[in-house]
């Protein structure tokens, strides 16, 4: 966790009945003391994410009301929605697992990152991300779970030290892993890009990941960054989308979801 004290809470969401439910969390400490909080949680009956999907954040005023937020603090502020204590993988999702082939665009200002290193909790890599068609943490043994993957595939800006050699990456953590040690980029610290990953299955059975990172001053570019390819069995069909910091204080701009015909 980032801070001493910090703790998530995973319940299933199969235990909970629709409408208010009760909850009690205890929680103890090294030294043996107990504390516990009575919760009142309320579950809504499921309903389809649309798709297109757009997100304005100056006309939001709840983050629960325009997106999921799986970990980490965030906050509205006039430029988007930024990391509130950077640390690893701060994520929000949108969507659910009927969205198959869709693009995904967004801005993002690099504040802030914390240097690479081996061990936790950069785990060598620092990055915005855009992830496509993830289903929810996997089991594992852990409390909360842990296991991001499966997914589609989760492409990662990363950021090196003096910012001149950063780089996509593509990968999926079991079958697909794509680097690009050919599209070297420089970027500069408080200066708002234009981000964009798309996911769609092709016609010679292959899911197919493009991405792209462009100043958002400048026109789009009529080509793709990077793009990967994966066999279409070996991967998931269909899932959410995430936006991910890791290690890094950043802003997400509005976020624009459509469907790939």
């Amino acid at each position: 966790m980032a801070k001493k004290g910090d703790f998530n809470l995973d319940i299933p969401i199969d235990s909970l009945l629709e409408g208010k439910n009760y909850v009690t969390v205890f929680v103890q400490d090294s030294l043996g003391n107990e504390v516990s909080l009575d919760l009142s949680l309320y579950l809504h009956p499921k309903q389809a994410w649309p798709l297109p999907y757009h997100i304005h954040w100056d006309s939001v005023e709840h983050l629960q009301e325009a997106v999921q937020i799986v970990d980490g603090k965030w906050k509205l502020t006039k430029a988007g929605l930024r990391t509130e204590e950077p640390y690893y993988d701060r994520v929000i999702a949108i969507g659910d697992d009927s969205w198959q082939d869709y693009e995904v665009s967004t801005s993002v200002i690099f504040h802030d990152f914390s240097p690479r290193q081996k061990g936790p909790p950069t785990f060598g890599v620092s990055h915005a991300a855009i992830a496509t068609r993830w289903p929810g943490h996997d089991l594992d043994e852990h409390q909360p779970h842990v296991k991001w993957y499966p997914l589609g595939a989760t492409s990662e800006f990363r950021l090196t030290t003096q910012l001149d050699s950063c780089r996509w990456r593509i990968f999926d953590g079991e079958n697909l892993y794509a680097e690009d040690s050919c599209g070297l980029r420089s970027i500069q610290l408080n200066t708002k890009y234009r981000m964009k990953h798309q996911v769609k299955n092709l016609n010679d059975s292959t899911t197919r990941y493009s991405v792209k990172l462009w100043e958002a001053q400048r026109p789009e570019p009529s080509h793709w960054d990077f793009v990967a390819r994966e066999v279409a069995d070996d991967n998931l069909q269909s899932g959410s989308a995430l936006l991910i910091a890791h290690n890094t204080d950043l802003t997400f701009g509005d976020i624009e979801v459509i469907a790939i015909p």
